[in-house]
């Protein structure tokens, strides 16, 4: 393998204009200012030796967007202090549906639970209304499955708090 060859032309050190020499260069303790490296992730928090808010305040409104403007769903929820777990099963030519609350507040009575299981696809809809038990509790429900399904919503109300939880259906 042959290494490249440099070749330097004939007087190209006068081409070359030198803003400072090399003592004055030497004498400064830091770089000249436009020869600083302008980014950095923390010099976007610190400019000119004072505290910029406008990136905290871009991340705050982001984790807004996120939490409040678009809702999150999940299978599972706490709700007023029952834990609340969304399962589907589909079977055959089912959907099983059911909601299981475990462990509410003691020495409180057991609040009366309603699911409207809802399936956004189809448009089709199961309503199921029980009292809790004291310790565990499972509100179930039987759904036309076609195969078309993909997500199952449940629409929760214990006592005065209201919920939704949803899952997506997982084929057999």
């Amino acid at each position: 393998m042959k290494h490249p060859i440099l070749r330097v032309k004939k007087d190209s050190a006068r081409e070359l204009k030198f803003l400072y020499d090399r003592e004055e260069r030497l004498a400064r303790k830091s770089p000249p200012r436009g020869a600083r490296m302008a980014g950095g992730f923390f010099r976007t928090f610190f400019r000119r030796g004072r505290f910029s808010f406008f990136p905290i305040l871009v991340v705050v409104l982001a984790v807004f967007v996120l939490f409040r403007i678009f809702p999150r769903t999940s299978d599972h929820a706490s709700f007023a202090g029952w834990d609340a777990v969304l399962a589907v099963i589909p079977h055959e030519d089912a959907l099983l549906v059911s909601v299981s609350f475990a462990r509410g507040p003691r020495g409180v009575t057991a609040p009366s639970a309603s699911v409207r299981f809802q399936l956004p696809d189809t448009g089709a809809q199961a309503f199921v209304s029980e009292t809790l038990s004291a310790d565990h509790s499972t509100l179930r429900a039987r759904m036309a499955y076609t195969g078309k399904e993909k997500r199952v919503v449940a629409e929760v109300k214990l006592g005065e708090t209201a919920g939704t939880l949803s899952t997506g259906v997982k084929k057999p």
